[in-house]
Protein backbone atom coordinates (compact mmCIF):
# COMPACT_ATOMS: atom_id res chain seq x y z
CA UNK A 1 0.00 0.00 0.00
CA UNK A 2 1.53 3.66 -1.10
CA UNK A 3 -0.21 6.59 1.03
CA UNK A 4 0.70 10.25 0.53
CA UNK A 5 -0.86 12.15 3.57
CA UNK A 6 1.44 14.55 5.31
CA UNK A 7 4.61 12.21 4.20
CA UNK A 8 5.31 9.03 2.87
CA UNK A 9 4.08 5.35 3.86
CA UNK A 10 4.85 1.87 2.37
CA UNK A 11 3.19 -0.70 3.86
CA UNK A 12 3.09 -4.60 3.09
CA UNK A 13 2.02 -7.28 5.85
CA UNK A 14 4.77 -6.22 8.75
CA UNK A 15 7.34 -4.43 6.96
CA UNK A 16 7.02 -0.35 6.81
CA UNK A 17 8.89 2.08 4.72
CA UNK A 18 7.92 6.20 5.76
CA UNK A 19 8.96 9.61 4.98
CA UNK A 20 7.74 12.81 7.07
CA UNK A 21 9.76 15.80 8.45
CA UNK A 22 10.00 14.26 11.56
CA UNK A 23 11.34 11.14 10.49
CA UNK A 24 13.29 11.43 6.56
CA UNK A 25 13.83 8.27 4.86
CA UNK A 26 17.43 9.74 3.57
CA UNK A 27 20.16 11.65 4.82
CA UNK A 28 22.90 12.57 2.76
CA UNK A 29 26.60 14.20 3.56
CA UNK A 30 30.35 14.33 1.86
CA UNK A 31 32.97 12.63 3.70
CA UNK A 32 36.37 11.26 3.15
CA UNK A 33 37.80 7.89 4.87
CA UNK A 34 41.88 6.71 5.06
CA UNK A 35 42.19 3.32 5.03
CA UNK A 36 45.56 1.56 6.66
CA UNK A 37 46.18 -1.60 5.61
CA UNK A 38 48.63 -3.83 7.21
CA UNK A 39 48.45 -7.61 6.28
CA UNK A 40 44.96 -7.68 5.05
CA UNK A 41 43.73 -5.83 8.22
CA UNK A 42 42.61 -2.69 7.42
CA UNK A 43 42.46 0.62 10.33
CA UNK A 44 39.47 2.94 8.99
CA UNK A 45 39.31 6.54 9.81
CA UNK A 46 36.00 8.01 9.04
CA UNK A 47 35.52 11.93 8.47
CA UNK A 48 31.90 13.70 7.90
CA UNK A 49 31.74 17.39 5.92
CA UNK A 50 28.33 17.04 6.61
CA UNK A 51 24.80 14.93 6.73
CA UNK A 52 22.01 16.81 6.16
CA UNK A 53 18.07 15.38 6.18
CA UNK A 54 16.09 15.58 3.14
CA UNK A 55 12.85 16.43 4.85
CA UNK A 56 10.91 17.40 1.67
CA UNK A 57 9.37 15.96 -0.94
CA UNK A 58 7.78 16.29 -4.43
CA UNK A 59 6.36 13.30 -6.47
CA UNK A 60 7.40 14.08 -10.52
CA UNK A 61 5.91 10.87 -11.63
CA UNK A 62 2.89 8.66 -10.64
CA UNK A 63 2.30 5.48 -12.81
CA UNK A 64 0.85 2.24 -11.70
CA UNK A 65 3.21 0.75 -9.49
CA UNK A 66 6.17 3.02 -9.97
CA UNK A 67 6.91 6.49 -8.42
CA UNK A 68 9.68 9.03 -9.55
CA UNK A 69 10.14 11.53 -6.03
CA UNK A 70 12.12 14.14 -5.49
CA UNK A 71 13.29 14.09 -1.95
CA UNK A 72 15.08 18.07 -1.07
CA UNK A 73 15.96 20.85 1.13
CA UNK A 74 16.51 24.28 0.31
CA UNK A 75 19.84 23.16 -1.14
CA UNK A 76 20.24 19.66 -2.12
CA UNK A 77 17.74 16.70 -3.60
CA UNK A 78 17.85 13.21 -4.42
CA UNK A 79 15.87 11.70 -6.92
CA UNK A 80 14.12 7.78 -6.70
CA UNK A 81 12.18 5.63 -8.88
CA UNK A 82 10.32 3.25 -6.41
CA UNK A 83 8.85 -0.07 -7.85
CA UNK A 84 6.12 -1.85 -6.38
CA UNK A 85 5.15 -5.26 -6.65
CA UNK A 86 3.47 -7.91 -4.03
CA UNK A 87 6.78 -9.26 -3.05
CA UNK A 88 9.28 -6.30 -3.69
CA UNK A 89 9.65 -2.71 -3.25
CA UNK A 90 13.03 -1.37 -5.02
CA UNK A 91 14.37 2.12 -4.92
CA UNK A 92 16.64 3.00 -8.27
CA UNK A 93 18.68 6.28 -6.73
CA UNK A 94 18.38 8.39 -10.07
CA UNK A 95 20.40 11.36 -9.92
CA UNK A 96 21.11 13.76 -6.71
CA UNK A 97 23.36 16.82 -5.81
CA UNK A 98 26.73 17.18 -7.08
CA UNK A 99 29.00 16.47 -4.81
CA UNK A 100 27.51 13.83 -2.47
CA UNK A 101 29.20 10.56 -1.67
CA UNK A 102 27.32 9.74 1.58
CA UNK A 103 24.03 8.46 1.99
CA UNK A 104 21.76 7.26 4.78
CA UNK A 105 18.49 5.74 4.96
CA UNK A 106 16.26 4.93 7.98
CA UNK A 107 13.90 1.71 7.65
CA UNK A 108 11.22 1.33 10.49
CA UNK A 109 12.00 -1.56 13.59
CA UNK A 110 10.89 -3.01 16.49
CA UNK A 111 11.90 -3.42 19.91
CA UNK A 112 11.63 -7.18 19.75
CA UNK A 113 12.76 -7.51 15.93
CA UNK A 114 15.60 -9.73 15.63
CA UNK A 115 18.25 -9.05 12.35
CA UNK A 116 20.28 -11.92 10.21
CA UNK A 117 22.74 -11.47 7.76
CA UNK A 118 25.31 -9.29 6.53
CA UNK A 119 27.33 -12.55 5.24
CA UNK A 120 29.55 -14.08 6.99
CA UNK A 121 29.25 -13.28 10.93
CA UNK A 122 31.62 -15.25 13.14
CA UNK A 123 30.48 -14.04 16.46
CA UNK A 124 26.84 -12.77 16.37
CA UNK A 125 23.89 -14.10 14.91
CA UNK A 126 21.18 -11.61 15.56
CA UNK A 127 22.23 -8.74 14.83
CA UNK A 128 20.46 -6.57 16.89
CA UNK A 129 21.83 -3.81 19.09
CA UNK A 130 25.19 -3.89 16.86
CA UNK A 131 26.47 -1.56 14.28
CA UNK A 132 27.75 -3.77 11.64
CA UNK A 133 30.73 -2.27 9.59
CA UNK A 134 31.13 -4.25 6.04
CA UNK A 135 34.19 -3.94 4.58
CA UNK A 136 36.05 -6.79 2.79
CA UNK A 137 39.39 -7.76 5.08
CA UNK A 138 40.94 -10.37 6.64
CA UNK A 139 39.26 -11.77 10.31
CA UNK A 140 41.81 -11.64 12.15
CA UNK A 141 43.36 -13.88 14.81
CA UNK A 142 41.46 -13.84 17.97
CA UNK A 143 38.89 -10.98 17.00
CA UNK A 144 38.33 -9.81 20.73
CA UNK A 145 39.73 -6.94 22.23
CA UNK A 146 39.24 -8.57 25.61
CA UNK A 147 41.28 -11.90 24.05
CA UNK A 148 45.06 -12.24 25.11
CA UNK A 149 45.63 -13.63 21.56
CA UNK A 150 43.57 -10.65 19.53
CA UNK A 151 46.26 -8.37 21.79
CA UNK A 152 49.51 -10.33 20.93
CA UNK A 153 48.48 -10.32 16.99
CA UNK A 154 47.97 -6.87 17.00
CA UNK A 155 50.92 -5.98 18.92
CA UNK A 156 52.85 -8.34 16.23
CA UNK A 157 51.17 -7.71 13.05
CA UNK A 158 47.93 -5.27 13.49
CA UNK A 159 46.15 -8.94 13.08
CA UNK A 160 43.51 -9.25 15.52
CA UNK A 161 40.47 -7.83 14.09
CA UNK A 162 36.98 -7.45 16.09
CA UNK A 163 34.00 -9.20 16.19
CA UNK A 164 32.62 -7.80 12.96
CA UNK A 165 36.10 -8.17 10.85
CA UNK A 166 35.19 -10.79 7.94
CA UNK A 167 36.56 -11.93 4.43
CA UNK A 168 33.12 -12.00 3.54
CA UNK A 169 30.42 -9.07 4.56
CA UNK A 170 27.45 -8.38 2.43
CA UNK A 171 25.14 -5.36 2.52
CA UNK A 172 21.97 -7.64 2.90
CA UNK A 173 19.66 -8.59 5.95
CA UNK A 174 16.51 -10.61 6.89
CA UNK A 175 14.49 -9.14 10.10
CA UNK A 176 12.33 -11.53 11.92
CA UNK A 177 9.24 -9.28 10.69
CA UNK A 178 9.43 -10.90 7.21
CA UNK A 179 11.37 -9.01 5.18
CA UNK A 180 14.54 -8.46 3.54
CA UNK A 181 17.28 -5.93 2.55
CA UNK A 182 19.71 -5.66 -0.10
CA UNK A 183 21.81 -2.34 -1.21
CA UNK A 184 23.31 -2.98 -4.42
CA UNK A 185 26.93 -1.08 -4.16
CA UNK A 186 30.70 -2.12 -2.63
CA UNK A 187 31.16 1.09 -0.51
CA UNK A 188 32.40 0.41 3.13
CA UNK A 189 28.93 0.79 4.67
CA UNK A 190 27.24 0.42 8.35
CA UNK A 191 24.45 -0.99 9.08
CA UNK A 192 23.26 -0.08 12.47
CA UNK A 193 20.83 -1.72 14.41
CA UNK A 194 21.33 -0.22 17.65
CA UNK A 195 18.03 2.01 17.66
CA UNK A 196 14.80 1.19 19.89
CA UNK A 197 12.38 2.24 16.56
CA UNK A 198 14.32 2.63 13.36
CA UNK A 199 18.03 0.70 11.62
CA UNK A 200 20.11 3.06 9.72
CA UNK A 201 21.93 1.75 6.98
CA UNK A 202 25.16 4.14 5.91
CA UNK A 203 26.35 3.88 2.68
CA UNK A 204 29.75 6.02 1.94
CA UNK A 205 28.72 6.37 -1.93
CA UNK A 206 25.01 7.09 -3.57
CA UNK A 207 24.35 3.58 -3.88
CA UNK A 208 22.60 2.34 -7.47
CA UNK A 209 19.16 1.28 -5.82
CA UNK A 210 18.31 -0.56 -2.36
CA UNK A 211 15.89 -3.36 -2.70
CA UNK A 212 13.32 -4.66 -0.20
CA UNK A 213 11.58 -8.06 -0.29
CA UNK A 214 8.95 -9.60 1.44
CA UNK A 215 7.97 -12.86 2.43
CA UNK A 216 5.13 -14.27 4.49
CA UNK A 217 8.07 -16.60 7.06
CA UNK A 218 11.34 -15.77 7.51
CA UNK A 219 12.32 -18.83 5.71
CA UNK A 220 10.27 -17.95 2.32
CA UNK A 221 12.21 -14.12 2.89
CA UNK A 222 15.60 -15.92 2.69
CA UNK A 223 14.36 -17.57 -0.79
CA UNK A 224 13.61 -14.55 -1.99
CA UNK A 225 16.55 -12.72 -1.13
CA UNK A 226 18.61 -16.05 -2.45
CA UNK A 227 16.75 -16.03 -5.94
CA UNK A 228 17.62 -11.90 -6.29
CA UNK A 229 21.28 -12.10 -5.34
CA UNK A 230 21.86 -15.13 -7.22
CA UNK A 231 21.17 -18.85 -6.34
CA UNK A 232 23.80 -21.44 -6.13
CA UNK A 233 25.16 -24.08 -8.06
CA UNK A 234 24.46 -27.53 -6.66
CA UNK A 235 28.19 -29.33 -6.29
CA UNK A 236 29.08 -32.27 -7.65
CA UNK A 237 27.99 -35.29 -6.86
CA UNK A 238 31.70 -36.95 -6.33
CA UNK A 239 31.70 -34.28 -3.30
CA UNK A 240 29.72 -36.52 -1.71
CA UNK A 241 31.03 -39.97 -2.08
CA UNK A 242 34.15 -39.03 1.24
CA UNK A 243 35.73 -36.58 2.74
CA UNK A 244 38.72 -34.47 1.05
CA UNK A 245 41.85 -34.91 2.72
CA UNK A 246 44.59 -31.72 2.78
CA UNK A 247 47.67 -32.77 1.95
CA UNK A 248 51.21 -31.44 1.14
CA UNK A 249 54.59 -31.96 0.82
CA UNK A 250 54.93 -33.68 -2.49
CA UNK A 251 54.05 -36.99 -4.28
CA UNK A 252 56.49 -38.93 -1.75
CA UNK A 253 54.92 -37.84 0.82
CA UNK A 254 51.09 -37.53 -0.25
CA UNK A 255 50.54 -40.73 -1.72
CA UNK A 256 51.50 -43.01 1.31
CA UNK A 257 49.65 -41.28 3.34
CA UNK A 258 46.60 -41.52 0.82
CA UNK A 259 47.46 -45.49 0.65
CA UNK A 260 47.80 -45.73 4.48
CA UNK A 261 44.34 -44.00 4.71
CA UNK A 262 42.66 -46.04 2.67
CA UNK A 263 44.18 -49.11 4.12
CA UNK A 264 42.51 -47.92 7.57
CA UNK A 265 38.78 -48.01 5.47
CA UNK A 266 38.54 -44.11 5.07
CA UNK A 267 36.27 -43.19 2.16
CA UNK A 268 38.15 -40.43 0.25
CA UNK A 269 36.47 -38.24 -2.61
CA UNK A 270 39.58 -36.02 -3.38
CA UNK A 271 42.89 -35.20 -2.28
CA UNK A 272 43.80 -30.82 -2.06
CA UNK A 273 47.26 -30.24 -2.35
CA UNK A 274 47.95 -26.87 -2.08
CA UNK A 275 51.29 -26.68 -2.58
CA UNK A 276 51.17 -28.19 -6.53
CA UNK A 277 52.97 -25.44 -7.65
CA UNK A 278 55.74 -25.55 -4.76
CA UNK A 279 56.60 -24.18 -1.44
CA UNK A 280 58.35 -21.14 0.74
CA UNK A 281 59.48 -21.52 4.25
CA UNK A 282 58.82 -18.04 5.62
CA UNK A 283 58.69 -16.67 9.72
CA UNK A 284 54.46 -18.06 9.17
CA UNK A 285 55.87 -21.55 8.50
CA UNK A 286 55.61 -23.39 5.44
CA UNK A 287 53.93 -21.46 2.34
CA UNK A 288 53.01 -21.82 -1.20
CA UNK A 289 54.91 -20.54 -3.66
CA UNK A 290 52.68 -18.20 -6.15
CA UNK A 291 53.39 -19.49 -9.60
CA UNK A 292 51.05 -21.54 -10.77
CA UNK A 293 52.20 -24.01 -12.61
CA UNK A 294 52.68 -27.34 -11.17
CA UNK A 295 56.27 -27.71 -9.69
CA UNK A 296 58.02 -30.79 -11.06
CA UNK A 297 60.56 -31.28 -8.40
CA UNK A 298 57.92 -31.85 -5.33
CA UNK A 299 54.92 -33.47 -7.79
CA UNK A 300 56.99 -35.01 -10.99
CA UNK A 301 54.78 -36.19 -13.48
CA UNK A 302 51.46 -34.59 -11.73
CA UNK A 303 48.70 -35.19 -14.23
CA UNK A 304 49.83 -39.12 -14.42
CA UNK A 305 49.27 -39.18 -10.96
CA UNK A 306 46.10 -37.01 -11.12
CA UNK A 307 44.75 -39.51 -13.88
CA UNK A 308 45.57 -42.91 -11.37
CA UNK A 309 43.86 -41.12 -8.42
CA UNK A 310 40.96 -40.73 -10.83
CA UNK A 311 40.85 -44.25 -11.40
CA UNK A 312 40.55 -44.83 -7.67
CA UNK A 313 37.80 -42.38 -7.46
CA UNK A 314 39.67 -39.91 -5.93
CA UNK A 315 39.94 -36.51 -7.36
CA UNK A 316 42.53 -34.03 -6.99
CA UNK A 317 42.52 -29.97 -5.85
CA UNK A 318 44.49 -27.69 -6.25
CA UNK A 319 44.94 -23.81 -5.11
CA UNK A 320 44.70 -19.91 -6.80
CA UNK A 321 45.21 -16.44 -6.03
CA UNK A 322 45.15 -13.65 -7.27
CA UNK A 323 48.77 -12.60 -6.19
CA UNK A 324 52.05 -13.42 -8.21
CA UNK A 325 55.10 -14.31 -6.57
CA UNK A 326 57.74 -11.89 -7.90
CA UNK A 327 60.25 -14.91 -8.03
CA UNK A 328 58.06 -17.03 -10.90
CA UNK A 329 58.41 -16.88 -14.12
CA UNK A 330 53.83 -15.52 -14.26
CA UNK A 331 54.73 -12.81 -12.42
CA UNK A 332 57.03 -11.78 -15.17
CA UNK A 333 55.13 -12.31 -17.86
CA UNK A 334 52.07 -10.14 -16.07
CA UNK A 335 54.42 -7.68 -15.73
CA UNK A 336 55.89 -7.05 -19.15
CA UNK A 337 52.22 -7.12 -20.19
CA UNK A 338 50.90 -4.60 -17.76
CA UNK A 339 48.38 -6.74 -16.44
CA UNK A 340 48.82 -6.03 -12.22
CA UNK A 341 47.35 -3.44 -10.29
CA UNK A 342 49.63 -0.14 -10.00
CA UNK A 343 50.70 2.92 -7.12
CA UNK A 344 49.93 6.61 -8.10
CA UNK A 345 53.46 7.25 -8.92
CA UNK A 346 53.14 3.99 -11.84
CA UNK A 347 55.12 1.45 -10.73
CA UNK A 348 53.54 -1.61 -9.52
CA UNK A 349 51.94 -2.18 -6.31
CA UNK A 350 53.26 -4.99 -4.33
CA UNK A 351 51.55 -6.13 -1.28
CA UNK A 352 53.09 -7.80 1.98
CA UNK A 353 50.19 -10.78 2.79
CA UNK A 354 52.75 -12.61 5.51
CA UNK A 355 56.11 -11.96 5.37
CA UNK A 356 56.59 -11.83 1.85
CA UNK A 357 55.95 -9.10 -1.53
CA UNK A 358 53.34 -10.24 -3.99
CA UNK A 359 51.97 -8.12 -7.08
CA UNK A 360 48.91 -8.12 -7.36
CA UNK A 361 46.28 -9.13 -10.38
CA UNK A 362 44.57 -6.18 -11.97
CA UNK A 363 40.64 -7.41 -12.73
CA UNK A 364 39.83 -4.42 -14.29
CA UNK A 365 41.36 -5.06 -17.28
CA UNK A 366 39.67 -7.51 -19.49
CA UNK A 367 43.31 -8.66 -20.70
CA UNK A 368 44.18 -9.62 -17.18
CA UNK A 369 41.00 -11.38 -16.90
CA UNK A 370 41.56 -13.10 -19.88
CA UNK A 371 45.02 -14.23 -19.34
CA UNK A 372 44.45 -15.44 -15.65
CA UNK A 373 41.42 -17.40 -17.48
CA UNK A 374 43.83 -19.09 -19.65
CA UNK A 375 46.08 -20.00 -17.05
CA UNK A 376 43.65 -21.67 -14.76
CA UNK A 377 42.16 -23.97 -18.05
CA UNK A 378 45.70 -24.59 -18.88
CA UNK A 379 47.56 -25.17 -16.30
CA UNK A 380 45.25 -26.69 -13.70
CA UNK A 381 42.18 -27.67 -15.50
CA UNK A 382 44.54 -28.89 -17.97
CA UNK A 383 46.29 -31.47 -15.96
CA UNK A 384 43.18 -32.82 -14.88
CA UNK A 385 42.65 -30.79 -11.54
CA UNK A 386 39.01 -31.02 -10.09
CA UNK A 387 38.99 -28.17 -8.13
CA UNK A 388 40.90 -25.62 -6.34
CA UNK A 389 40.84 -23.40 -3.71
CA UNK A 390 40.62 -19.67 -5.26
CA UNK A 391 42.15 -17.77 -2.00
CA UNK A 392 42.17 -13.89 -0.71
CA UNK A 393 40.62 -10.83 -2.66
CA UNK A 394 40.59 -8.71 0.47
CA UNK A 395 43.86 -7.16 -0.12
CA UNK A 396 43.47 -4.78 -3.37
CA UNK A 397 45.01 -1.24 -1.87
CA UNK A 398 42.26 1.60 -1.94
CA UNK A 399 45.31 4.21 -3.03
CA UNK A 400 45.94 1.62 -6.07
CA UNK A 401 45.48 3.04 -9.37
CA UNK A 402 43.21 0.64 -11.62
CA UNK A 403 43.29 -0.07 -15.63
CA UNK A 404 39.83 1.33 -15.85
CA UNK A 405 39.91 3.95 -14.01
CA UNK A 406 37.61 3.19 -11.19
CA UNK A 407 38.38 4.31 -7.67
CA UNK A 408 39.91 1.34 -6.13
CA UNK A 409 37.85 2.54 -2.52
CA UNK A 410 34.96 1.76 -4.07
CA UNK A 411 36.27 -1.23 -6.23
CA UNK A 412 37.53 -3.08 -2.82
CA UNK A 413 34.54 -4.68 -1.96
CA UNK A 414 33.81 -5.70 -5.45
CA UNK A 415 37.30 -7.49 -6.10
CA UNK A 416 36.29 -10.81 -4.76
CA UNK A 417 33.35 -11.06 -6.75
CA UNK A 418 35.46 -10.35 -9.76
CA UNK A 419 38.04 -13.25 -8.74
CA UNK A 420 35.00 -15.46 -8.33
CA UNK A 421 33.43 -14.20 -11.72
CA UNK A 422 36.78 -15.02 -13.47
CA UNK A 423 37.21 -18.72 -12.19
CA UNK A 424 33.19 -19.55 -12.72
CA UNK A 425 33.91 -18.36 -16.43
CA UNK A 426 36.75 -20.64 -16.41
CA UNK A 427 35.06 -23.54 -15.73
CA UNK A 428 32.33 -22.96 -17.89
CA UNK A 429 34.67 -22.38 -21.19
CA UNK A 430 36.23 -25.68 -20.19
CA UNK A 431 33.07 -27.48 -20.33
CA UNK A 432 33.44 -28.47 -16.56
CA UNK A 433 30.31 -26.97 -15.10
CA UNK A 434 28.85 -29.95 -12.68
CA UNK A 435 32.07 -31.60 -12.66
CA UNK A 436 35.08 -28.96 -10.83
CA UNK A 437 34.35 -27.64 -7.19
CA UNK A 438 35.95 -24.11 -6.30
CA UNK A 439 36.09 -22.41 -3.35
CA UNK A 440 36.86 -19.77 -1.55
CA UNK A 441 36.59 -17.67 1.66
CA UNK A 442 36.29 -13.89 0.40
CA UNK A 443 33.48 -12.19 -1.20
CA UNK A 444 30.72 -9.70 -1.69
CA UNK A 445 26.93 -9.30 -3.18
CA UNK A 446 27.54 -11.63 -6.04
CA UNK A 447 29.91 -13.87 -5.04
CA UNK A 448 26.64 -16.65 -4.59
CA UNK A 449 25.88 -16.95 -7.78
CA UNK A 450 29.73 -17.42 -9.18
CA UNK A 451 31.34 -19.55 -6.54
CA UNK A 452 30.42 -22.87 -6.14
CA UNK A 453 31.19 -23.29 -2.64
CA UNK A 454 32.66 -21.18 0.47
CA UNK A 455 34.46 -21.82 3.30
CA UNK A 456 34.83 -20.04 6.71
CA UNK A 457 38.79 -19.01 6.03
CA UNK A 458 41.40 -19.43 8.96
CA UNK A 459 39.95 -20.27 12.69
CA UNK A 460 42.38 -20.68 15.53
CA UNK A 461 42.85 -24.32 16.65
CA UNK A 462 40.78 -23.90 20.08
CA UNK A 463 37.23 -23.43 20.90
CA UNK A 464 37.15 -19.82 21.09
CA UNK A 465 33.55 -17.94 20.59
CA UNK A 466 34.88 -15.25 17.73
CA UNK A 467 37.80 -17.29 16.21
CA UNK A 468 37.60 -21.12 17.09
CA UNK A 469 35.10 -24.05 16.87
CA UNK A 470 32.11 -22.26 17.55
CA UNK A 471 32.62 -19.14 15.20
CA UNK A 472 32.04 -21.18 12.31
CA UNK A 473 28.70 -22.43 13.24
CA UNK A 474 27.64 -18.79 13.74
CA UNK A 475 29.39 -18.00 10.31
CA UNK A 476 27.38 -21.22 8.47
CA UNK A 477 24.46 -19.89 10.14
CA UNK A 478 24.77 -16.09 9.26
CA UNK A 479 25.63 -17.39 5.67
CA UNK A 480 22.85 -19.38 4.88
CA UNK A 481 20.73 -15.99 5.93
CA UNK A 482 22.60 -14.59 3.07
CA UNK A 483 21.48 -16.91 0.64
CA UNK A 484 24.90 -18.72 0.63
CA UNK A 485 24.16 -22.31 2.03
CA UNK A 486 26.80 -24.26 0.79
CA UNK A 487 29.60 -23.82 2.82
CA UNK A 488 32.25 -25.43 4.74
CA UNK A 489 35.54 -24.95 7.26
CA UNK A 490 38.59 -26.15 7.96
CA UNK A 491 38.25 -29.39 9.89
CA UNK A 492 40.63 -28.89 13.14
CA UNK A 493 40.86 -24.73 12.47
CA UNK A 494 44.27 -23.97 10.72
CA UNK A 495 45.95 -21.00 12.52
CA UNK A 496 48.27 -22.58 15.40
CA UNK A 497 50.45 -20.80 17.75
CA UNK A 498 53.04 -22.84 18.96
CA UNK A 499 56.32 -21.42 17.94
CA UNK A 500 57.96 -18.49 19.38
CA UNK A 501 55.36 -17.13 21.20
CA UNK A 502 54.47 -16.65 25.01
CA UNK A 503 53.58 -19.44 26.71
CA UNK A 504 50.02 -18.08 27.72
CA UNK A 505 49.12 -17.98 23.94
CA UNK A 506 50.47 -20.43 22.94
CA UNK A 507 47.82 -22.95 20.86
CA UNK A 508 47.97 -26.12 18.94
CA UNK A 509 45.22 -28.24 17.83
CA UNK A 510 44.30 -31.25 19.79
CA UNK A 511 42.50 -34.62 19.23
CA UNK A 512 39.50 -34.05 20.95
CA UNK A 513 38.49 -30.57 19.09
CA UNK A 514 39.63 -32.34 15.54
CA UNK A 515 36.89 -34.81 16.21
CA UNK A 516 34.35 -32.58 17.28
CA UNK A 517 35.05 -30.12 14.31
CA UNK A 518 34.95 -33.51 12.26
CA UNK A 519 31.48 -34.02 13.72
CA UNK A 520 30.40 -30.33 12.85
CA UNK A 521 31.50 -30.92 9.03
CA UNK A 522 29.96 -34.30 8.58
CA UNK A 523 26.68 -33.24 9.87
CA UNK A 524 25.92 -29.79 8.93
Amino acid sequence: MFEMTNGIKITKNEFQLCHNEKFPLFYVGVGENTYEMSHGNFNIQKFYGCKVPLKKFNVLENNEGTFKIRFYNEELFLDCLFELSDEHIKINLLDHSEGLNRLWINIPADVNEEIYGCGEQYSYLNLRGKRVPLWVSEQGVGRNKRDLITHFANYKDDAGGDWYTTYFPQPTFVSSKNYYCIVYDYSYMEFDFTHKDFHQLEIHNIPSAISFGIGKTLLESVKLLTKEIGTPTMLPDWVYDGVIVGLQGGTEVVIPKIENALNKGLKIAGMWIQDWEGKRVTAFGKQLMWNWVYDNNMYPYLPKTIEELKGKGIRTLGYINPFLALEGSLYKEASEKGLLVRKPDGSEYHVVVTTFPAAVLDLTNPKTREWIKNVIKSNMIGIGLSGWMADFGEYLPTDAVLYDGAPAELYHNRYPVEWAKINRQAVEEAGKIGEIVFFMRAGNLGSGKYSTLFWHGDQMVNWSKDDGLPSVIVAAQSMSMSGLSLTHSDIGGYTTLAKNVPEIVWTKRTKELFMRWAEQATFT
